[in-house]
């Protein structure tokens, strides 16, 4: 039932199939009801590529607001 309520939704979105939401999950890294180790993460970090930059999107903007704004850090993410 719920399906047929979220997929007219889903249309709207424009995506080019909903059969996404029927599929079976295909893992390529380790092994399924296993935990990571440190080769699987070293794996999963060697097939991601970077989207977006922080420097371009965030620093580079900041950087024109110092002149009339007192820009300082109150904090930070750690990638590791």
């Amino acid at each position: 039932r719920r399906s047929k309520r979220v997929l007219p939704y889903l249309a709207a979105l424009s995506l080019p199939s909903a059969s996404f939401l029927c599929s079976v999950p295909r893992f390529t890294i380790g092994t399924a009801g296993v935990a990571w180790g440190a080769a699987e993460r070293a794996a999963w970090l060697a097939q991601r590529k970077v989207q977006r930059s922080y420097a371009d999107e965030v620093l580079a903007k900041l950087e024109g607001l110092k002149d009339r704004f007192v820009v300082q850090q109150y904090g930070s993410l750690s990638h590791d």
